[in-house]
């Protein structure tokens, strides 16, 4: 990967784009936007709890709430209706 990705990726997978905590997973966090986009979906990143990581998109919503179905992501207090949607 080429360091100019490197850096378009961190610069748009940041808290800043996606400023809600939804769910936790092995170093990782998974951060949603905060509203729907032209579609109706709200995407998700993947933002590293370690420096030797680079952020990514981590799908949509719904496809965090399977991940916590499955086991694969811990939700946050508060988020807990995750795990049933």
């Amino acid at each position: 990967m080429t360091i100019e990705a490197k850096k378009m990726m961190c610069d748009y997978y940041h808290k800043g784009n996606f400023p809600m905590l939804v769910a936790h997973s092995d170093g990782w966090d998974i951060y949603a936007k905060a509203e729907k986009d032209e579609n109706g979906s709200i995407y998700c990143a993947a933002i590293p709890t370690t420096p030797d990581r680079l952020p990514h998109g981590y799908g949509t919503i719904h496809h965090v709430s399977r991940m916590i179905m499955q086991g694969h992501l811990r939700p946050v207090i508060g988020n807990l209706h995750l795990a049933a949607a």
